[in-house]
């Protein structure tokens, strides 16, 4: 870890204060608000809700017709799960032939067949394993993301591919959104919409006036995190609801994943900055690499969620491996994310290690420390919640975790926003000063480098001091203001 550069004026500035009474208001916050979202999973608000219909096979064919009717923008997806349940004392590996017709309705339930609309037919294959007389696998035999059409009639011909009779019946699962839930989250998002548009606003105004050479990297990093929170909250909901444009949707799917990219990358800025001077995070060997990872992972992430969009809008039964290139491109983002797990973990252990050498400004490491631990419990009480709700109850889960990076974001941005004595200096025209030494640091360097020298001195006023100490060498001796008292920028000296 590289020594505090003291020519560096970045050192004196009093950028941020993450106080006890910060970290008071940013615990309670948290634990009721951990609370509360626990609470509506409780409350057996939904995301799906849920229609099991049974089948009897006879022989190796069963045939039925399933209707979904009164379906809205609220409903977002329709999927069909087909359970085979054996009847056979055998464990046992086949295959069943689903034939899939789909036709919609966009009026109101008629009976009229000549209203519905044919959608798609196609026949596909599954690999079934099933257990000695019971349950067996089960599979997605439809799956509709987007819904154009008010009511659904599907028609379904499942034929047993097995040499014995030893189905018994199908298991056939319709699951819808919940429009409660939808209605829910799109009250929830909106108001961190709100809420993340008024301080982004706000944080904007305070760093008004500041030279970019002046910001902290937390504080590029706190822009950066607002800026894409707004366009994660989808943004597009209200025309998603009202049109049934799938485009939005895609759109709405690539804003929430460039967010998530953000999210997910700025912690490695994080951690492998705070053991760096100012100086060196500007350097391209500090922050292009770690760019265009995330940038290549956050490319696959939408050209593989691209293709499997294109692929079940064009086939109803398309599973995630079926479409073209997902095994490859799941196999390279499988690669990519484990190094890049290990990477961070190196990154975050280090730092850990590292934090008694960490410079004194560097106030929001301990931070950042007490919001990944939090995250990390957060979200193994949730989990946990998430499997003691009866009927695999999810809200608690997504909201849950939509609530802590939230939080995460605006609280991060709140603790590194400017002090009140960095806004009086800005007033006080001591920018100004700042950027002229930053600029004239190169040639500080590069002059302390032919000579050495030591000296100790003291002063008032400019911040220039007289020189004391002993020199030895060929070099000159600095003077520098040592009242830990003042706030000002201080200034090094140079003979």
């Amino acid at each position: 870890m590289e020594d505090p550069d003291p020519n560096d004026p970045t050192m004196s500035i009093n950028h941020y204060e993450w106080t006890t009474k910060k970290k008071t208001i940013f615990y309670l916050v948290f634990f009721i608000l951990i609370i509360c979202f626990s609470s509506i999973g409780l409350a057996s608000l939904k995301i799906t809700d849920t229609n099991e219909i049974d089948y009897v096979m006879s022989g190796n064919v069963s045939s039925f017709q399933i209707s979904v009717n009164d379906l809205d923008r609220l409903n977002s997806f329709l999927h069909v799960v087909s359970t085979p349940y054996s009847e056979e004392n055998i464990e046992i590996d086949f295959e069943m032939s689903y034939n899939i017709s789909v036709y919609g309705n966009i009026k109101d339930k008629s009976d009229d067949p000549d209203e519905l609309v044919s959608i798609h037919s196609s026949t596909h294959k599954r690999e079934i394993h099933c257990e000695k007389k019971g349950k067996c696998s089960s599979d997605m035999i439809v799956n509709i993301p987007f819904l154009h059409y008010k009511n659904y009639d599907i028609f379904i011909v499942a034929t047993s591919l097995a040499k014995e009779e030893i189905i018994g019946k199908l298991k056939i699962e319709v699951y819808k959104e919940n429009k409660k839930f939808n209605l829910f989250m799109l009250f929830f998002v909106y108001i961190f919409q709100i809420v993340a548009i008024i301080y982004t606003a706000y944080y904007v105004y305070l760093l008004r006036g500041i030279p970019y050479q002046a910001l902290t990297m937390e504080q590029k990093i706190s822009l950066v995190y607002l800026f894409s929170a707004i366009i994660s909250d989808d943004p597009l909901s209200p025309i998603s609801v009202i049109s049934d444009s799938t485009f939005i949707r895609i759109i709405n799917i690539i804003f929430s994943t460039t967010f998530a990219y953000i999210w997910y990358g700025s912690f490695y800025f994080l951690f492998d900055g705070y053991r760096k001077l100012p100086k060196y995070r500007k350097e391209k060997s500090f922050w292009l690499h770690k760019i265009i990872i995330f940038g290549i992972m956050w490319f696959i992430t939408i050209l593989n969620e691209s293709i499997g969009i294109a692929q079940q809008m064009k086939d109803v039964q398309t599973e995630y491996l079926d479409a073209p290139g997902s095994r490859f491109l799941g196999v390279i983002s499988a690669i990519f994310s484990v190094a890049v797990i290990i990477w961070g973990i190196y990154l975050l252990i280090r730092s850990y290690i590292e934090r008694k050498e960490v410079p004194n400004n560097q106030k929001s490491l301990f931070f950042t420390y007490s919001m990944c631990l939090i995250l990390f419990f957060s979200f193994i009480y949730l989990l946990i919640a998430w499997f003691a709700i009866k009927d695999g109850n999810g809200a608690v889960m997504v909201t849950g975790l939509v609530v802590m990076i939230h939080l995460y974001v605006i609280f991060y941005s709140w603790a590194t926003k400017p002090t009140r004595s960095m806004l009086s200096e800005i007033k006080g025209g001591d920018i100004k000063q700042f950027r002229d030494v930053e600029e004239s640091s190169d040639k500080i360097d590069s002059g302390s480098s032919s000579g050495s020298g030591s000296g100790s001195g003291s002063g008032s006023g400019s911040g220039s001091g007289s020189e004391s100490g002993p020199v030895s060498g060929s070099g000159s001796g600095s003077g520098s203001n040592s009242d830990p008292s003042s706030e000002k920028i201080q200034m090094s000296s140079q003979d």
